[in-house]
């Protein structure tokens, strides 16, 4: 399990709901962050676990050995019941979900939806930190591989259905 850190104390959450895009269920273990000094995190970014809180990089290595995982809530998003919302909508990916010093929701197993930084043509392809900070590339960097794709992306920032598998 993995304890939530930098000032959060709740422990993973198993998340299922329907995804409203293709109406089947989509699901992962979340657990809250806070974001890290200078970063704006959005729904969808691939991020790691720095000293400072979660952050995002565009550069594979800086992902190998830490966890990682895909923001898919924060504080941009709490109804104004005081509450953060998970988001599993593809049409909110790139939508701010938390500034420097917020609490964002992180999937760290399970599917979720994430930003493609380019093509990706093949369900299955295994994907890691890409050419743009925060998004995914089809790559096999070792350490660095989030997970594989469930859906296909035509184009940079496309959303792209990621199986998060652990390291």
């Amino acid at each position: 399990m993995i304890s939530p850190t930098h000032g959060v104390n709740r422990f993973p959450t198993v998340t299922l709901l329907e995804d409203p895009d293709s109406r089947t269920d989509i699901g992962s273990v979340t657990a809250p962050f806070t974001v890290a000094d200078s970063t704006t995190l959005l729904i969808g970014d691939f991020v790691y676990i720095a000293a400072t809180g979660v952050t995002k990089s565009a550069t594979a290595g800086n992902y190998t050995g830490t966890r990682s995982g895909i923001v898919v809530g924060g504080d941009s998003f709490n109804a104004g019941n005081g509450k953060d919302q998970v988001i599993f909508n593809s049409a909110l990916i790139g939508s701010t979900a938390g500034t420097a010093g917020q609490r964002v929701w992180v999937a760290i197993g399970g599917a979720a939806w994430a930003i493609a930084n380019g093509t990706l043509n093949t369900i299955g392809t295994r994907v890691i930190a890409g050419g743009t900070s925060g998004r995914v590339a089809a790559g096999t960097t070792a350490g660095g591989v989030i997970g594989i794709t469930l859906t296909t992306a035509a184009n940079a920032a496309d959303p792209v259905k990621i199986l998060i598998q652990p390291q």
